[in-house]
């Protein structure tokens, strides 16, 4: 079953993994190189700063993908 819940900082490597296969194996972004996590940290905070949502979809304990 997968579930949906805010993000958090421990599911960070398993975001910036998931971002970083779209980057280098497909058209889906514009970045040429995968950011790192310290970068994703950022951007994650930056907009939860803002008040707006930044989920994770999880399943049988692992990150299967965020929004």
């Amino acid at each position: 079953m997968t579930t949906l819940r805010v993000s958090a900082e421990p599911d960070i490597p398993s975001i910036t993994a998931i971002y970083a296969h779209y980057v280098t194996h497909s058209a889906a972004t514009f970045e040429l190189d995968a950011p790192s996590q310290e970068e994703m940290s950022r951007r994650r905070g930056e907009i939860a700063g803002r008040g707006l949502p930044h989920v994770v979809a999880e399943s049988s304990g692992k990150i299967v993908g965020y929004a």
